[in-house]
């Protein structure tokens, strides 16, 4: 028995040790990265879970998030359905507008009130504006987004945000879950939303991965820098063939298949239930800097819009207009005047349209 306690005291002593490590590792992250215990950890996706439908937000989610696309820190609040956004009105008092899309549309590194949506509300007082963009959706997985929700959204108007990589799963999100079973998916989200040290771990590792497998080719930066793009069609199409693992896939023929049938299911749910449908075309920062006037992705869009009886706004033109100004963060995450003037031009849209009281 003596030997027997000795055994277990040495086990539990060495369960101790790693334990008090583990938590001296976090501590020390914390303090390394300036994150407080309230925070939600910053880098990527921690406030998200993984599903076999895509990404979702994580439902009542409240919290303060560091965005590195900006370096502000940004509160979130995720509602009970885990949209971004305040609780859907009871009893539903006005036309309901449901607006689906990607990060372009959610808005990383800007509160909800600067956000399309959240500019919306002010806009559109007497609908009620419903944000259910999630990072890393593409035109199918905004299908699935909206057959799941429709029973407790009930929307009046759904307005589909179309960016151009939304033809493809994201890259990022593939190679952080892959096809990892549900529980380990869901084990690895929790773990990156309340530790710091292995959310650290977790993205550096990825990012390595994926540096390795090539499938994130930055190979379109070195021509973008020369500015060519700027009045070089050849320069511009060449961006756009080398950036086809992201924004450039809308200038792809194979991108098109998928997209056109995540729209047409969207549609055909709509008018089932006897609601409106339209889409807003976010652009690629290239195409509102160039003067090469390429809209080979808008026309696309429209012809489609077309075919189904889907409204199409077009705000490129309204951007070409500030150009001068600073609209985006990146090639496609909209400052806040660069949501100020699309949210402007989807309002007048909507009215325009007839889409909204």
């Amino acid at each position: 028995m003596p030997g027997a306690s000795v055994k277990r005291f040495r086990l539990l002593t060495v369960l101790l040790s790693i334990v008090l490590a583990l938590a001296a590792v976090e501590v020390g992250a914390r303090i390394y990265f300036g994150i407080r215990h309230h925070r939600l950890s910053p880098p990527n996706f921690p406030w998200m879970e993984i599903t076999a439908d895509g990404p979702r937000l994580a439902p009542d989610t409240h919290g303060e998030i560091l965005a590195r696309i900006n370096g502000r820190e940004v509160w979130l609040d995720v509602n009970a359905l885990g949209f971004r956004g305040p609780e859907l009105t009871a009893g539903k008092p006005r036309p309901r507008l449901l607006l689906l899309g990607d990060s372009v549309m959610f808005g990383p590194g800007l509160p909800e009130r600067e956000t399309v949506p959240g500019r919306l509300r002010r806009l559109l007082p007497e609908v009620e504006v419903v944000n259910a963009a999630v990072p890393g959706l593409g035109t199918t997985e905004e299908a699935d987004l909206l057959v799941e929700k429709w029973g407790r959204v009930q929307p009046d108007v759904v307005v589909v945000g179309f960016y151009m990589n939304d033809a493809q799963r994201s890259i990022i999100l593939e190679e952080q879950y892959g096809q990892l079973p549900d529980f380990i998916g869901a084990l690895i989200t929790r773990l990156r939303r309340h530790s710091v040290a292995f959310n650290e771990l977790w993205t550096r590792a990825l990012a390595a991965a994926l540096v390795r497998s090539g499938r994130l080719s930055a190979d379109w930066v070195e021509p973008y820098n020369g500015n060519g793009w700027i009045r070089d069609r050849a320069t511009y199409d060449k961006i756009m063939r080398l950036a086809a693992d992201d924004f450039g896939a809308a200038w792809q023929e194979e991108s098109w298949p998928p997209v056109e049938q995540g729209l047409t299911r969207i549609a055909e749910l709509c008018s089932a239930h006897g609601a409106k449908a339209a889409v807003v075309v976010f652009p690629v920062a290239l195409q509102v800097g160039s003067e090469v006037g390429d809209t080979l992705p808008q026309q696309r869009i429209e012809a489609i819009g077309r075919r189904l009886g889907m409204p199409v706004l077009d705000p490129l033109p309204a951007l070409r207009a500030r150009r001068a100004e600073r609209l985006f963060y990146d090639q496609c995450h909209l400052t806040p005047l660069g949501a100020e003037i699309v949210a402007g031009e989807l309002a007048r849209f909507l009215r325009e349209q007839r889409l909204v009281p």
